[in-house]
Order: C-alpha cells, then sequence, then structure tokens
C-alpha cells in the first residue's frame, strides 16, 4: 500500500514538472491594436519608448513586445528614434497597470 502511493505521488511530480510553461515576452501584445504608428519620431527608453511624433498616440509610453528589437542596433537609452509599429493598449491585472505595448516594424536611430 505505501510503496502504491509513493509510485502514485512520483508519477504526478514527476508528469507536473514535464509540463513546463512557455514564458512569451512582452504580455497581451497578442491583443487588439488599438493603433498603428508609422515613422514617428519617439524616445528610446531602454525597454520601451515615449512617442512624441504621432497625433493620437503623441506622448504615450509603450514598452517593446520583445526587447530584442534593438539588439545589434546602435541605439541607446534617451536616443531619438523613429519607430513604425502597433499600439497595444493597457492592460489592467488586480492592483497591476501595465504600459502600451509596441510591436515593433521598423526602428531606427534618427
Amino acid at each position: 500500500m505505501k510503496a502504491t502511493f509513493t509510485s502514485t505521488l512520483l508519477l504526478i511530480l514527476l508528469s507536473a514538472c514535464s509540463q513546463k510553461e512557455e514564458v512569451k515576452l512582452g504580455c497581451d501584445c497578442e491583443g487588439p491594436t488599438e493603433n498603428i504608428v508609422q515613422n514617428a519620431l519617439a524616445i528610446h527608453n531602454i525597454s520601451g519608448v515615449r512617442i512624441l511624433g504621432d497625433s493620437t498616440s503623441q506622448g504615450r509610453y509603450a514598452m517593446y513586445c520583445d526587447p530584442k528589437v534593438i539588439d545589434g542596433k546602435t541605439i541607446i537609452t534617451q536616443d531619438t528614434v523613429n519607430v513604425s509599429g502597433k499600439i497595444r493598449p493597457v492592460r489592467n491585472y488586480g492592483d497591476w497597470n501595465y504600459n502600451d505595448r509596441i510591436e515593433v516594424t521598423e526602428i531606427r536611430k534618427k
């Protein structure tokens, strides 16, 4: 009886550990598009951009859906950039408010 219980418990633990969830970068980037920015003037700030030159998104801060979007580019914090992409709206989860997200299609230093 004890051996059966131990075997069952071990089997449950092993199967639970083998079912790993894939972590997605940029929460909610699969959500609806609120706005599309084209070649908008913005300020790059580590994990996102402050959009300056787009009439419908001006002043908004949007975090990158994929933070690796600037890998290999010579863009550093506080650089002025031109950015194009899809803006995903703010999401609220309990006590947490998440910034807008931007799915970047193009970004380049101005």
